[in-house]
């Protein structure tokens, strides 16, 4: 099943007619999110390299 990750909205900008995303609520409800072990390990290598980042400011 396709994750529906959020809707668009029409509106008018300046007199221009725009479409904004909005995304949906978290956590995702359809399908729930799961995290298997792969998953998890590919977080927390991201989580660590955002850290090292950080760490380089």
């Amino acid at each position: 099943m396709a994750r529906i990750t959020g809707t668009y909205r029409i509106t008018m900008w300046d007199h221009d007619e725009v479409r904004a995303f909005v995304p949906a609520a978290l956590p995702p409800q359809k399908p729930p999110l799961t995290l298997d072990a792969q998953t998890l390990r590919i977080l927390a290598n991201a989580n660590a390299a955002l850290g090292n980042l950080i760490l380089l400011c």
